[in-house]
């Protein structure tokens, strides 16, 4: 059975959230607030989660959600991106269409997943991603913005593969995380 910590502060921010032991799989859809609980377990406690904006046009095949964020007193957002419609990561390489990253390698990370690490500019902004292939199909891609490299993130490296990992971070989610996000304030892209 999985416990889960969650400091609630005013109207739908929260401080932290600390998964203790076990996981619960997920088998309901998402919702954008589940999402973004789900991957706001993975930062560090001196992140301010801001805003939580949701991306138009979300359907049960593909979701972007941006967390927006405070991080040592600077302004950082994380775009996460489940995804089922992404042909290009079939043989799960980087793209090679004219909207392909700057740089985009292929890594394995610790636990043995492949991943696509990437470097993006797009409308004068900089930022990194990392994307992983589930035995299922869906893609999950999380970016940081801004990110000028891969190694000047403004969190670790792990997080983001931690979140483009973690099977609540995805199209699919559980009761839990469905709850833990239900207060949070969301807004729609713009």
């Amino acid at each position: 059975m999985a416990v889960l910590a969650l400091l609630v502060i005013g109207a739908g921010s929260f401080v932290g959230i600390r998964w203790f032991a076990g996981r619960d799989d997920p088998t309901l859809p998402t919702t954008t607030r589940a999402l973004a609980a789900a991957a706001h377990r993975h930062m560090p406690a001196e992140a301010k989660l801001v805003r939580v904006r949701e991306g138009l046009g979300n359907t049960a095949d593909r979701f972007v959600v941006m967390l927006d964020y405070e991080i040592g007193g600077r302004p950082v957002s994380f775009s996460l991106e489940p995804n089922k419609q992404l042909p290009w990561m079939g043989d799960f390489d980087c793209p090679s269409e004219a909207d392909a990253p700057d740089i985009c390698e292929i890594r394995t990370l610790d636990d043995g997943t492949k991943a696509a690490v990437a470097h993006l500019t797009t409308s004068g902004k900089q930022g990194t991603g990392v994307s992983t292939k589930r035995a299922d199909g869906e893609v999950v891609s999380v970016w940081v913005w801004p990110s000028p490299t891969v190694s000047d993130l403004p969190v670790s490296f792990d997080i983001l593969a931690g979140m483009a990992t973690d099977p609540l971070v995805g199209l699919k989610t559980n009761k839990k995380m469905l709850e833990l996000g239900k207060d949070l304030d969301v807004t729609p892209m713009t």
